[in-house]
């Protein structure tokens, strides 16, 4: 039976997310992705159009995908704690008899959850689909997709009450799946513990969340972890058999503060390409020309 949960995502560090989405870890492989788009939605297919002419590199346009439509089309600038929603849903081995059309019936399983978004909200989300394998042939399927309408007016409300009564419609049209009561994937984000895992391996990260669990460090702590790892700055050893102070953090030799979520906001912010100002200067000058 396979299992569905939910977490949200900030924009501000969807970079790292969607890395992980499109070059998973050494135990999975990447096997069909895909974007969803709602066909009245005339201006952002425009816009993002425009976009991907000017960029090629394939993880920006899709980072991009969501900034479009979080700023209404350039229009508004994204809010500090803006979020979009991912939906992941994990099958077993005895999911599907065979490994012949379990894509196609992971990508009908994507389709029947747009379809009771739609239902609920009358309206197609903007959405991107992962679909990854693992080295014991068991599937998962990362659906993000944001809450701004079509139109690129306004956002949607989200809460629990809400995704409830989608996952309950869904789960009933897609059989296999069953919807965990719990809103959130786990105490830190998916996306995290997949780069961790890409870092050290993914034995040595289960030992990395277990301890981080065990002493209460919250996700802006590993993320900065993540970054010393990154940067050859931290004793992996160290870190797993000593503990941490509540205020400071130290790392064998290397003593540190843990970076402030702001911090981390700003630094994905200076690393926004130039194409983008670009864009935003050719469709300021359609505005004001009337096109």
């Amino acid at each position: 039976m396979a299992v569905m949960r939910i977490q949200s995502l900030k924009v501000s560090n969807l970079r790292g997310a969607l890395r992980h989405r499109l070059s998973p870890p050494k135990h999975e492989v990447l096997v069909a992705k895909g974007v969803i788009v709602d066909d009245s939605a005339e201006e952002f297919k425009e816009i993002f159009s425009e976009f991907g002419s000017l960029c090629e590199e394939e993880l920006k346009r899709l980072e991009e995908f969501f900034k479009i439509a979080e700023s209404k089309g350039y229009k508004h600038k994204i809010r500090k704690n803006a979020t979009i929603q991912e939906v992941l849903i994990s099958y077993s081995s005895e999911d599907f008899s065979k490994d012949l059309g379990v894509v196609s019936r992971i990508k009908e399983d994507v389709g029947k959850f747009i379809e009771v978004f739609r239902e609920k909200f009358c309206f197609e989300p903007f959405a991107e689909y992962f679909i990854h394998k693992d080295d014991k042939g068991r599937y998962h399927v990362h659906l993000l997709f944001s809450l701004v309408k079509p139109d690129l007016t306004k956002k949607i409300k989200w809460n629990s009450k809400t995704y409830f009564e989608i996952v309950k419609k869904f789960s009933k049209r897609a059989t296999r799946v069953k919807f965990s009561e719990r809103k959130r994937s786990g105490a830190y984000p998916l996306w995290l513990i997949r780069e961790l895992e890409r870092v050290v391996g993914r034995e040595k990260a289960k030992e990395v969340v277990k301890v981080a669990r065990k002493r209460g460090l919250k996700a802006v702590d590993l993320v900065e972890l993540l970054r010393k790892l990154r940067l050859n700055q931290v004793n992996l050893t160290n870190f797993l058999a000593e503990g941490w102070g509540t205020s400071e953090r130290r790392f064998g030799d290397t003593k540190f503060c843990a970076k402030s979520p702001m911090e981390g906001v700003q630094e994905q912010r200076n690393q926004r390409e130039e194409v983008i100002k670009v864009l935003q200067r050719i469709f300021l000058k359609k505005r004001k020309s009337g096109q």
